[in-house]
């Protein structure tokens, strides 16, 4: 593990300033990715000692300058356009028609993106209503966004986004709504961008539900990919206090990562064709929560394929709180993929942290693998993605410690064992490396030789034989390089050093 150069209770005692300023969770077990964070940030402000800068924090109120800064280098800007298209595709064809409010003169329909980031999401409603708009007849749209970073709230009002913004995008998005800029980036037009109001709101203050900025009484919220970062107690409030802010029968929308945790007795967990939304309940006696009828033979409005390299799991209630006992068996592997991981995973955030290391942005990946092993310990794939973020981070020894984590879970863990022998070889342990390497080779000979192992650089189990074989047979060469693959499968590799040599 990384060593700390500041103290446990340092460290806990800014934890704990972090926390009631911005909600955001660093338990004991997250010091070393507390710490990376800190000494950015220290960086930023001048280049002043990490200590020094710790000490200013714990000095007294925060500043603006220094909660700006917090927010900006603890903040994780993640999101592109129609991000989970099926959430959109159950909005287009399900909600609106039953939300109208007689007590509302306007008859608006109000939507607000809660932790809306550099602003996509509320694009992409505001493209979605604008669609789909003979299924709000005579019904205006009020959208709100907001988010605690300004940094990416002028980015959101700039509207201008550059091609990773708009992967999978179907083309009659640029086509209709974007005006190329003639450097690669395109802004949303000018009709879009009118649509969406830009504010900056805490989520983790009491500042809403209020009608000064404009949080009281919506339709929709959607707070997506925000609320996993926050403790289970802030999460748990921050939950009441957005239900607060829906009118009877509203909706709130989370992502799929965050769906298990919400428990709150006012709202009601409805399933439509694979989407979980939560109806606010009402308060009046006898009255009950409805689920809207299921659209049949719809086409899907936002067909977009998001990057996904496991399957979606199914929902489960508490995924964070199920026993060993209680987890699904794992369905046996498919004869092109080794060991793909168990019905527990959670796909779509696991997909996020690949995206995140394949772009390099690796201390994201990092805090997303951690989230993902505070929920559940005993998934393999998350312990291995976790060691090849920080064998890249120049962090082996802790690398070392995920990978022997990830092989106890799962034994027959191929490209773990490659890994972690290339790790132990530069630590110069050379007996530990070549017993990794002897395992993956006996592995390796029970599987069908053209079976691709997992998050080995697509490499087949006949084809690390023959590269073993070649290695073993002559180990004074250099080491061939093994199968030809993406770049992005390689960084998670670390630089594929899977091979002795």
């Amino acid at each position: 593990m990384a060593p700390l150069t500041l103290t446990l209770q340092r460290l806990a005692a800014v934890s704990d300033v972090i926390e009631k300023a911005f909600g955001l969770h660093y338990p004991p077990d997250r010091g070393v990715d507390l710490q990376r964070l800190l000494t950015r940030a220290s960086k930023a402000s001048g280049g002043v000692g990490l200590e020094a800068f710790v000490e200013s924090l714990l000095a007294g109120p925060l500043s603006a300058e220094q909660r700006a800064l917090l927010i900006d280098t603890l903040t994780i800007g993640e999101t592109y356009f129609f991000r989970e298209p099926q959430v959109f595709n159950t909005l287009a064809w399900h909600f609106g028609g039953a939300h109208a409010n007689p007590a509302d003169a306007s008859n608006a329909l109000r939507v607000w993106s809660a932790g809306c980031c550099t602003g996509e999401e509320a694009y992409s409603l505001a493209i979605m209503f604008d669609r789909h708009r003979a299924r709000f007849p005579q019904r205006r749209i009020e959208l709100l966004a907001t988010d605690i970073n300004p940094r990416y709230l002028q980015e959101a009002k700039s509207a201008i986004y550059g091609p990773w913004s708009f992967r999978g995008a179907p083309p009659w998005l640029q086509a209709r709504y974007l005006h190329p800029l003639g450097d690669g980036r395109h802004q949303v037009c000018a009709e879009i961008r009118a649509a969406v109001k830009f504010a900056q709101v805490n989520l983790t203050t009491d500042d809403y539900p209020s009608i000064k900025n404009g949080t009281l009484g919506h339709d929709l919220v959607l707070c997506r990919h925000v609320l996993m970062y926050f403790s289970p107690q802030e999460f748990a409030r921050v939950i009441h206090q957005l239900a607060a802010c829906l009118r009877e029968g509203g909706w709130l929308v989370v992502s799929t990562a965050e769906v298990g945790q919400v428990n709150d007795p006012s709202l009601v967990p409805i399933q439509i064709e694979g989407v979980t939304v939560f109806v606010k309940r009402s308060h009046r006696p006898g009255a009950t929560a409805v689920a809207t009828p299921r659209h049949n033979g719809h086409e899907d409005a936002f067909s977009i394929s998001a990057p996904s390299p496991v399957p979606p799991p199914p929902r489960v209630t508490k995924p964070a709180t199920m026993s060993p006992a209680q987890r699904a068996p794992r369905p046996p592997s498919p004869p092109d993929a080794h060991h793909l991981p168990g019905p527990q995973l959670n796909a779509a955030l696991l997909s996020t942290a690949l995206t995140h290391a394949d772009q390099g942005n690796l201390p994201a990946a990092l805090e997303i693998c951690d989230h993902l092993l505070r929920q559940d310990k005993l998934q393999a794939l998350p312990h291995f993605l976790r060691a090849s973020v920080l064998s890249e981070m120049g962090d082996p020894r802790e690398a070392m410690h995920s990978l022997s984590r990830a092989i106890y879970l799962e034994p027959d863990f191929i490209a773990a064992h490659l890994l972690l022998a290339s790790l132990e070889r530069l630590d110069k342990r050379a007996d530990a490396a070549e017993r990794h390497w002897r395992t993956a080779r006996g592995l390796a000979t029970r599987i069908p030789p053209a079976t691709l192992l997992r998050e080995a650089a697509e490499l087949t189990a006949g084809q690390l034989l023959a590269l073993l074989s070649a290695v073993t047979e002559e180990p004074a060469k250099p080491s061939p390089r093994p199968h030809p693959a993406s770049a992005s499968r390689r960084r998670r590799l670390a630089g594929n050093a899977v091979l002795p040599g």
